[in-house]
């Protein structure tokens, strides 16, 4: 996207891609608080600055590079704010945080053909793996929560739930493959 040199179309310009790049930036910041509601927190503060800073950003740069800048720089924040508060040892150290965020461009370059593959492998599955999918990792519900929903023992959910799981990856092996993107 082009940014113009007035102020108000650079900043439109910049809500634009944040919201374009929601996703991804929302990702990252799970990956590095592991958190997802700090991870939600964040994306609202790494949203704020990088209004705020729009006009920082060079066109022509790599936006996704300046917001996970920005990003990184808010959960170190929030990370060390919270340990200042909790004295307790945080999950990720600043430097191990700092590598993540390093991997991120390597990442990215994969991103969009994983998520296609992964859509295209769940739509092919059957509804009822979908479901489960959806009740263990969207929902977040441990196995023995959907055991009871399903009236099933849990070690049937954690067996269905490891061969959905195992069906996924070679689904999104083998269209990566055909597709080209690994």
């Amino acid at each position: 996207m082009e940014l113009s040199s007035s102020p108000e179309r650079r900043l439109s310009a910049v809500e634009s891609l944040l919201l374009r790049h929601a996703e991804r930036i929302k990702l990252f910041l799970h990956a590095l608080a592991r958190d997802r509601d700090l991870a939600e927190d964040l994306f609202q503060e790494v949203f704020i600055t990088a209004v705020h800073k729009a006009d920082d950003f060079q066109e022509g740069t790599d936006f996704l590079a300046w917001v996970r800048a920005i990003a990184r720089n808010k959960v170190l924040d929030a990370l060390r704010a919270r340990r200042r508060r909790s004295r307790r040892h945080i999950l990720l150290q600043p430097q191990t945080i700092e590598l993540l965020a390093a991997e991120a461009p390597v990442i990215d370059a994969d991103w969009d053909h994983h998520r296609f593959a992964l859509r295209a492998c769940l739509e092919e599955m059957p509804a009822r793996l979908r479901e489960l999918l959806r009740m263990r990792y969207a929902d977040e519900m441990r196995p023995a929560a959907i055991a009871r929903i399903r009236q099933v023992s849990a070690n049937v959910i954690s067996v269905s739930l490891h061969r959905a799981r195992v069906a996924l990856r070679s689904c999104i092996q083998r269209r990566m493959v055909r597709e080209g993107g690994a």
